[in-house]
């Protein structure tokens, strides 16, 4: 499996950033030599006599007044505000090159990790499976009134069951799904419960209810709607009134 440095681009654009880093750093640390050369010199002006004296002492070097020290200070203050210009172009295009070589890689590696994520997958709905059958084993054995305490069940490794539509292993189904690692006929995923408004969207179904003429039982017809059953009034009160389908008028 490839790496990134094996991008020739990308290893020359690393290359030029740490460049461009050590020299932001260099430029850094002259800039607050500077400063700390500038401090030390504000208010202790030197005379002639006190460096020719110097001078005679064996101390050949001359400072550098105040002035110059300032002008060399500013031009490491643009020289450090350049570098850092430089530097974050520098690390844009590392990133730029980072892009383009991790695409190469991934691409290539894709079918490995897909067959990776499919063999999880697959793993995982054996083991639930077989977890299932175990339950089921012991929960038969034990409706026919044996007693089971020579047979004590054991955990499960793993929770949820494999009939259960919002197991966990289905919603990573359904993601490897998305995602294109696994087709989607890669497994057959249990039915879903129905929801209660897709029962009331299905005719035929009863239903108590209450409404101006009393609770009766109502009938499904469809999108949500429902009417009465006749003669299935179980409460009515003193002076009924017609509303909304619901009976006749006194």
């Amino acid at each position: 499996m490839k790496q990134l440095d094996d991008f020739p681009a990308f290893k020359a654009a690393a290359e030029k950033l740490a460049e461009v880093q050590t020299q932001h750093r260099a430029a850094i640390a002259e800039r607050a030599e500077l400063l700390a050369t500038i401090e030390g010199t504000r208010g202790r002006a030197e005379s002639l006599a006190d460096q020719a004296q110097r001078v005679l002492e064996g101390d050949a070097s001359i400072p550098a007044d105040l002035g110059t020290l300032r002008a060399q200070f500013e031009r490491a203050g643009r020289q450090v505000a350049l570098l850092a210009e430089v530097e974050r172009l520098a690390r844009q295009n590392v990133e730029n090159e980072r892009a383009r070589a991790s695409e190469v890689i991934c691409t290539e590696a894709r079918p490995k990790f897909a067959a990776l994520v499919s063999a999880e997958l697959r793993a995982a709905h054996a083991l639930l499976t077989a977890q299932q059958a175990r339950r089921e084993f012991w929960q038969t054995l034990n409706d026919t009134g044996v007693s089971m305490a020579h047979l004590p069940p054991v955990a499960d490794l793993v929770k949820g069951t494999i009939n259960d539509p919002n197991a966990m292993i289905w919603q990573r189904v359904a993601d490897a799904e998305r995602l294109g690692y696994i087709a989607a006929d890669a497994f057959t995923r249990p039915a879903p419960a129905p929801d209660r408004d897709s029962a009331l969207n299905r005719a035929g179904l009863r239903l108590l209810a209450a409404g101006p003429a009393g609770i009766g039982t109502v009938e499904t017809v469809g999108d949500g709607r429902t009417r009465p059953v006749a003669g299935q009034w179980h409460a009515t009160p003193s002076t009924p009134k017609a509303a909304n389908g619901w009976g006749d008028a006194a």
